[in-house]
């Protein structure tokens, strides 16, 4: 598996690259707008992405190959954003919660609560809002085993465990990896708000 995502991601990547420069701008009447209490900081938020990178990373779930994309709910300085990981080398970045799902971004998108004890949503925002997370690297290895670098799944799933909160795992013949749907496709958490374009 490892050796096959060595060539279809560089592809894949270019692929996106390009189709993003070229796309239209969606009307911004089409946008989602989430009421505002159907999130808290350290929801998960889960999307569909456009573009054969979007496949890619849809493919890897075995169960409901529906999203592509994760990160975490957050709040800095009173604006809602997103927390998640690129392929840009950029590490974590926090990108306004509009931008993020918006129609130009993607397909279809959802907010999954995990069941928090009160310690527990007091740590996961420390732990997302963790500088250091701007510096790890993508790993376009997707080495589960290493924290030296991450995919956008992985650093959710990593986050999640240091507040002992422990998603399942996929396994295949290629290795153990966390796939989408491995962050919500359990009791651990639960649906707050779906929607698609």
């Amino acid at each position: 598996m490892k050796r096959l995502l060595y060539i279809i991601f560089p592809l894949a990547g270019i692929f996106f690259i390009v189709t993003t420069a070229f796309s239209k701008r969606s009307n911004p009447s089409e946008e989602k707008v989430i009421p505002a209490n159907s999130f808290h900081s350290g929801d998960i938020i889960l999307r569909e992405s456009h573009g054969m990178l979007g496949e890619l990373f849809k493919s890897f779930s075995l169960n409901e190959r529906k999203f592509s994309h994760a990160g975490f709910i957050n709040s800095v300085n009173g604006e809602i954003c997103v927390s998640h990981f690129t392929d840009e080398q950029k590490g974590v970045v926090c990108e306004k919660l509009s931008v993020f799902i918006s129609k130009d971004k993607c397909k279809s998108f959802a907010i999954f609560r995990p069941k928090y004890s009160i310690s527990q949503s007091m740590s996961i925002k420390q732990i997302i809002n963790d500088p250091g997370n701007r510096l790890i690297p993508f790993d376009s290895k997707f080495d589960l085993s290493s924290d030296d670098a991450m995919y956008c799944t992985e650093w959710v799933y990593k986050c999640l465990i240091k507040v002992d909160i422990h998603t399942p795992l996929t396994q295949s013949k290629g290795g153990v990896y966390i796939a989408p749907d491995n962050l919500y496709i359990n009791n651990l958490v639960k649906k707050i708000y779906e929607a698609s374009y």
